[in-house]
């Protein structure tokens, strides 16, 4: 009689999956939002040195500032997934947050950014899309031309969400990030969705905010301090979700090797009067 296959573990509830991550976030919420929210503000800064005034413009300005943001970020998603596991940092030092802030720098800064420069490149495209074939249609007609985007944007989208964490657990290059995240979520994409929505409006909401205080101020620093404030605070829940559910669904697709617990370890005997008693047995 052949042995069963190992048992594929199960997936972790959507709600204990979000409860853990937020958990987790608060339990390290001091490192995580200060280093998510400084490096947000470093990047919103260098992008309020420039004002295009054309359509294309802002849309190069706002992927390249987005990218930036993300690769400034890069230790963020480094602090998570070593989070998953222990302490962030050991005893959570001010030396030894600041090498490790040094240390996500060094290596995760550039895949950030590149994979910022990819995935924001998608976001944008149906703007750009809409805008050249404006001239073409009536007025009244562009907004439906828009919403035709965005299945095709949204199931891109999922698909490569889990690619910061493929990058955060030793993925070097973007694109591998990008397939490795396509695969994960394979069959899976309507419980990634509902995962990663709350974060995700929970950031739309702030970013909202943010622009809201701008516009009423008219104030250009308060807005950029208020969208860096925003971003530090629903990064760590973004990668803290996004860590989850990479984890959750490689361990699926990966499951550890266990021998079949029916089958006892059978020894060989060791003396004659261990053979003899087997015989008589």
């Amino acid at each position: 009689m052949n042995a069963p296959n190992p048992e594929r573990p199960t997936l972790m509830p959507v709600a204990d999956l979000l409860g853990a991550a937020t958990l987790l976030c608060l339990r390290h919420a001091q490192p995580l939002i200060v280093t998510a929210t400084a490096g947000a503000l470093v990047g919103v800064g260098f992008g309020a040195l420039a004002t295009p005034q054309t359509l294309p413009g802002v849309v190069v300005w706002s992927i390249f500032i987005n990218a930036l943001v993300a690769g400034l970020q890069a230790p963020v998603w480094m602090f998570v997934s070593f989070a998953q596991d222990g302490p962030i940092v050991e005893h959570e030092s001010l030396l030894a947050y600041s090498v490790g802030v040094q240390v996500g720098l060094q290596r995760l800064a550039l895949p950030y950014f590149l994979l910022g420069l990819i995935v924001g490149s998608w976001v944008a495209w149906p703007a750009i899309a809409t805008e050249l074939v404006r001239p073409a249609i009536a007025a009244e007609f562009v907004p439906l031309v828009a919403l035709v985007w965005l299945p095709p944007l949204a199931y891109v989208l999922i698909r490569f969400s889990l690619a910061g964490p493929s990058i955060a657990r030793g993925t070097s290059s973007p694109f591998r990030a990008l397939a490795h995240s396509w695969e994960l979520v394979r069959g899976r994409w309507w419980r990634t969705l509902g995962a990663q929505l709350p974060v995700f409006a929970l950031s739309g909401l702030l970013l909202i905010g943010a622009g809201a205080l701008e516009t009423a101020t008219g104030s250009r620093a308060l807005g950029a301090l208020a969208t860096g404030l925003a971003l530090g605070v629903s990064a760590p829940l973004i990668a803290a979700v996004s860590i989850a559910l990479f984890l959750d669904y490689f361990n699926a697709n990966y499951p550890p090797l266990r021998p079949p617990a029916h089958e006892p370890p059978t020894t060989e005997p060791t003396t004659e009067d261990d053979a003899e008693a087997g015989e008589a047995s």
